[in-house]
């Protein structure tokens, strides 16, 4: 009896092992799930943020590059996901999260300046048109003023011709 209680406690005890394991491999999984997911949407709202910047005027092509790292890593992490390495998914999609998160930082940034910029080369544009509008009125005014004056100095100098009609 002796020799079926150690087998019993050997199998017991591996059970629990594996059981234990499959709970912290579960709970590995969960989390790199989570890790995924979160890095996911902050690409998705990294896109966004350079896309807007870039509907703003701004040069998004850095913030294009670092979002295809953070694509990149996202993808590696998936992978790593599929084949069981749940320790390098989680490591992976954290990467692709935070350049995610720093590219949705800066493209914000960006959104704002070339905003703030594009209202002064509005204004800039408005008071250049309107200088140059008054200007064009004033040269005119002073042209017209001009020929007016000398058409009416010529006029007053030609003297008409009399002619006399005797009729005899």
């Amino acid at each position: 009896m002796n020799s079926h209680m150690k087998e019993f406690t050997s199998f017991l005890l591996a059970t629990m092992i594996l059981m234990s394991s499959l709970h912290i491999t579960k709970a590995k999984m969960d989390d790199a799930t989570s890790r995924i997911s979160e890095a996911d949407r902050s690409i998705q709202q990294a896109f966004e943020a350079v896309l807007e910047a870039e509907s703003a005027g701004g040069n998004v092509s850095s913030l294009l590059t670092e979002l295809n790292k953070a694509g990149a890593f996202l993808a590696q992490a998936e992978n790593l996901y599929k084949n069981g390495n749940f320790s390098g998914a989680i490591s992976l999609a954290d990467k692709s999260a935070s350049i995610a998160e720093e590219v949705k930082n800066d493209g914000l940034g960006l959104q704002s300046r070339a905003s703030v910029e594009s209202k002064s080369v509005l204004w800039h544009t408005i008071a250049s048109s309107l200088l140059a509008a008054s200007t064009f009125l004033i040269v005119l005014g002073i042209v017209w003023i001009f020929f007016k004056h000398s058409y009416v100095h010529k006029i007053l100098k030609t003297k008409p011709e009399v002619v006399s009609h005797a009729e005899t």
